[in-house]
């Protein structure tokens, strides 16, 4: 696994990848100053995960985001930023991010939850298909979804739940909202639709918990988002 962090802030850099490496322990972790270094990173040989900030000098998070779309070769993207704005964190998601994350949930959380979601997502990456949902949208795909489904990948990511998910389902979870978030009960069926045959695909939701997320420090769990994984049966 190649790891890509950017950020203006050379101090954070250092430390964020101490984290990242004893969380994850990945092949290589990559870090950049500024976007248009990112971009080289991301030309060359590709990465895996990127974490980059959001304010940076000249061109932004967002910037980078467009440039990982455009060229296909970056797997999972978290955002981080200082400024808890509800409005960025929505953009980030349009844009590809498969999450926006409060930099005062503190260096180590931050580390441990991506390496949880990364868990998550490739877990099961070569055995059926995997979908993440973060506030409504889809934010990660992986190729036996699409298959299944017959979208392209930059159809779905940043899309609204509503395009593929049952709406059976998706009412369910916005009633029962504040329920499930207590409950012990988190798994339910639900179905994906297929564009071309209008088939409905059987799936399973897991709803994952901030309280249920070990090695995030209670404090910061109200910081840290809740999603969930739609999995092929």
């Amino acid at each position: 696994m190649r790891i890509l962090i950017v950020d203006d802030d050379p101090d954070y850099l250092e430390l964020f990848s101490h984290f990242l490496r004893k969380e994850m322990r990945p092949h290589e972790i990559v870090c950049a100053r500024t976007v248009d270094e990112a971009e080289r990173h991301i030309c060359g040989a590709g990465v895996d995960v990127v974490v980059s900030d959001y304010d940076m000098p000249g061109k932004s998070g967002f910037d980078l985001l467009d440039i990982a779309r455009r060229h296909g070769t970056v797997g999972l993207i978290f955002m981080v930023t200082a400024h808890n704005d509800r409005m960025l964190e929505c953009e980030a998601l349009k844009r590809g991010a498969i999450f926006c994350l409060d930099k005062g949930m503190g260096t180590r959380n931050i580390a441990r939850f991506i390496a949880i979601v990364s868990a998550d997502a490739n877990k099961i990456q070569n055995e059926r298909g995997v979908m993440i949902v973060a506030m409504g949208r889809i934010v990660h795909v992986n190729e036996h979804m699409l298959s299944a489904t017959k979208y392209r990948y930059e159809e779905l990511i940043g899309s609204q739940w509503t395009a593929v998910i049952d709406s059976e389902c998706i009412s369910f979870v916005r009633k029962h909202h504040e329920r499930l978030n207590r409950s012990a009960t988190k798994k339910m069926p639900c179905t994906v639709r297929d564009r071309e045959d209008e088939k409905e695909i059987p799936c399973t939701m897991l709803i994952k918990k901030p309280a249920e997320l070990h090695g995030i420090s209670k404090p910061h769990r109200c910081q840290v988002p809740y999603y969930a994984l739609i999995l092929q049966e």
